[in-house]
């Protein structure tokens, strides 16, 4: 769908129908040409894709254009939008469009405008255990509700397939998933939500039951491995992630060992990790924001060492002990 400004000409609108398709140029010139029919202030925006590279502003080259996507104005508001892909919401850019800065085109002036995005991508995941220990197995429900980018990802990954659901909730620590759920699939301007039913192992040695209290949702690889780096880190939005994890304890059973609680504040990012002994359970409460797009490559050796701790927090084991009779 990418091709060089050059060669961006578009179909006639003729064309475009005879062949239900074409190249993303076409595509939103076309939609471009719709909405200023019904009054609507839409004009072209032509950009670099994300694997193309950025265009210098200062020094822009003709070549290094490569996509049209639109701008437009509704009730005084600047709205970016895309119309050839049905999992975007109107009012948002596709990932492989959010780079940098894109230039309006117009009859007889050009102006840049600036495509990143800073709504913040959102992936919540609640988590309950069910604990049998003479089975070492737990009965788990999950609801992992998406905004954005994320909800985007999985909308464009999964197809709302529940098979292929299924497998990313295997990869994620269930042993079994017996019932999946899914809502808002079609309703690409909201939330995507997924629920889930299974089980899962649990590690018992003697009378200790060694519980991963959010599986492998949570990362546990370090995407830094540099020393240093010369060039801005790229998150493409901002990012949060919550966690809420309740565990019921088994009849007999008591707390042995909890993760310490854990917070970082500052304007980079926001880091929370807490946890709560009730009578008959454990909550655990869990926050991850990375706050910008993007970060400064001065702010690297920083980032490093904040996602170093929030692998080793968001991993840490719970146990649970046998009370003595």
């Amino acid at each position: 769908m990418e091709q060089p400004l050059r060669e961006i000409r578009g179909k006639n609108p003729n064309e475009l129908i005879r062949d239900h398709g074409g190249s993303a140029a076409d595509i939103n010139l076309f939609t471009i040409a719709l909405l200023q029919e019904v009054g609507i202030n839409a004009e072209p925006i032509i950009l670099s894709t994300r694997n193309n590279g950025k265009i210098r502003s200062e020094h822009p080259i003709e070549s290094l254009f490569n996509y049209v996507a639109m701008i437009l104005t509704i009730d005084d508001k600047i709205v970016l939008a895309d119309a050839t892909d049905r999992n975007v919401p109107f009012d948002r850019l596709p990932i492989w469009c959010l780079n940098d800065k894109g230039l309006i085109i117009r009859k007889n002036d050009a102006l840049w405008a600036d495509l990143q995005t800073n709504m913040p991508s959102e992936k919540s995941v609640m988590l309950n255990f069910k604990i049998n220990p003479q089975t070492s197995k737990a009965e788990l429900s999950c609801v992992m509700h998406t905004t954005e980018l994320e909800a985007y990802h999985l909308r464009d990954k999964f197809k709302d397939d529940t098979t292929l659901i299924k497998e990313l909730f295997l990869e994620k620590g269930f042993e079994n998933v017996s019932v999946v759920k899914t809502s808002h699939y079609e309703t690409t301007s909201g939330p995507y939500v997924v629920a889930v039913k299974g089980t899962s192992g649990i590690d018992q040695i003697d009378d200790q039951l060694i519980i991963t209290p959010l599986l492998h949702f949570p990362t546990s690889k370090m995407p830094f491995t540099q020393q240093s780096r010369s060039y801005p880190i790229d998150f493409i939005s901002p990012q949060l992630e919550k966690y809420k994890c309740q565990i019921d304890l088994p009849d007999g059973y008591s707390t042995s060992f909890v993760p310490e609680d854990f917070t970082i504040s500052n304007d980079l990012v926001e880091v929370q990790y807490s946890t709560l002994i009730k009578d008959s359970s454990l909550e655990i409460n869990g926050l991850i924001s990375f706050k910008k797009s993007v970060y400064p490559e001065s702010d690297y050796s920083k980032l490093k060492f904040y996602f170093q701790k929030i692998i080793d927090k968001f991993n840490e084991q719970v146990v649970l002990k046998q009370k003595k009779i």
